[in-house]
């Protein structure tokens, strides 16, 4: 499309690269959804998507299915690798001074998280959000940064309390920090936004959010934290999630 017919005019659309991680049982196409969002509203924007299959979410109990898929993912990562700096610009014009946004949904979280902790090396990500996450709450987002060494700006965290799918996470080695938010266990951590809906709302209603998140015109201060979310919500409500934590159901 012409960069006339898009709201986000210019030539920079071309540094940014969106790369895409989805959750188990999912044929990727919420994702693929939010990819051709972003490609209508900002010209130039380049994806890569990491597609590992529509996995059952019964396997993922398996240990040995879950190292297969990070080993997959990150072998995703090395391809990613080899377009990005394959010397043409034939992929991505603006090769190692792309500037990479990395989102994933619910077990893609996980998945990105592995790779985090091993990153391929000179593969700089610049942002990250998270959407209905299963990482634990007091995941070591310290050590991850300083890994990494290439954010540019703070994760993000879009959680929803009523995210029935995140709880999964702990049968897998993970957490509750897609319907609780992250607790810091030092001095950095995802800032967490919290919204109403389910484990795919973030389908057409994140898209604006994760759009100015990769333009960096993400406002903070619309932030809405734990604290905001719960006063504003209906007394029946509040009850409700109080009684869904105190069963660990949520």
């Amino acid at each position: 499309m012409s960069a006339e017919t898009s709201p986000y005019v210019g030539m920079d659309g071309e540094r940014y690269v969106l790369l895409t991680i989805h959750g188990a049982w999912s044929d990727n196409s919420g994702l693929e959804q939010l990819v051709k969002f972003c490609e209508k509203e900002i010209s130039g924007l380049k994806t890569y998507r990491i597609n590992y299959g529509d996995t059952p979410g019964h396997s993922l109990l398996s240990r040995r299915n879950r190292k297969y898929l990070k080993a997959s993912v990150q072998n995703e990562f090395f391809k990613f690798r080899e377009l990005l700096f394959d010397g043409t610009g034939k992929n991505f014009p603006r090769g190692r001074n792309s500037v990479i946004v990395a989102v994933a949904h619910s077990f893609g979280t996980y998945l990105l998280l592995s790779y985090l902790q091993r990153p391929v090396n000179d593969l700089r990500i610049s942002k990250i959000v998270l959407l209905s996450s299963v990482l634990s709450r007091w995941t070591d987002w310290d050590h991850i940064i300083d890994s990494i060494g290439s954010l540019i700006q703070t994760p993000v965290n879009l959680v929803r309390p009523f995210d029935f799918g995140v709880f999964l996470g702990e049968f897998v080695g993970g957490g509750r920090s897609g319907t609780r938010g992250f607790s810091p266990s030092g001095t950095r951590a995802p800032v967490d936004h919290f919204k109403h809906g389910g484990h795919t709302s973030y389908c057409q209603e994140d898209f604006e959010d994760i759009k100015n998140i990769i333009l960096g015109r993400f406002d903070i201060s619309i932030v809405i934290d734990s604290k905001k979310f719960f006063s504003n919500l209906r007394w029946y409500k509040r009850a409700t999630l109080r009684l869904l934590r105190f069963f660990q159901i949520l």
